[in-house]
């Protein structure tokens, strides 16, 4: 307020402290902007950060529980698509989640399985015996993905033993796509309270 009169619009002896004024204006503005722009670009930005360690902190205690598929599956035989053939089984196996309901919803539904065929008595069309390296029964391990938190789709692959006809032995790795219900089962380990 007490430059006000070099606001005024009087023409005359004033008229030099104006163009003064404005100058010493200009000056003060430059300086306030350019230490808010040093601010920004500094290379020493500074950050609050409020850091707080719990080393004994109690949670809430939930049931531990395995996940077992039952199901039935289709493992692929042939090598190419024009002459498709397939084996036919049920299986059984454990899921193994890929996330947390909580903060990732599609990636909980996903889950690596592992397990084994359980029919003994797989053929393919030549009647070759199909059998696997776990009690002579295919190992499968795939990617599951759950449907309405009970009904599971997997896909994978399967290891397989073909027991030839001229008594030799083949073991390859195929694809198989099977649909199976989950059954989450308490064993009792862990403390629930």
């Amino acid at each position: 307020m007490g430059k006000a009169k070099f606001n005024a619009t009087q023409v005359g002896k004033n008229d030099n402290a104006r163009a003064v004024y404005a100058a010493q204006y200009l000056a003060e503005l430059n300086d306030i902007l350019a230490a808010e722009i040093a601010q920004y670009l500094s290379p020493n930005m500074l950050v609050r950060v409020d850091e707080k360690i719990f080393r004994n902190y109690p949670t809430e205690k939930t049931a531990n529980t395995i996940p077992i598929n039952v199901g039935y599956g289709a493992i692929s035989l042939s090598k190419g698509l024009p002459n498709q053939e397939f084996a036919y089984s049920p299986y059984v196996g454990l899921s193994f989640p890929l996330g947390n309901r909580t903060f990732a919803r599609f990636m909980n539904n996903m889950s690596i399985s592992t397990g084994v065929f359980v029919s003994g008595k797989m053929e393919n069309t030549l009647n070759e015996k199909i059998s696997g390296p776990l009690a002579e029964r295919p190992v499968y391990v795939g990617l599951g993905y759950n449907f309405f938190r009970f009904i599971r789709l997997n896909a994978g692959g399967t290891f397989i033993t073909t027991e030839q006809l001229g008594g030799t032995n083949v073991n390859s790795f195929q694809p198989f796509v099977g649909l199976s219900a989950e059954f989450n089962l308490w064993l009792g380990f862990g403390k629930k309270k």
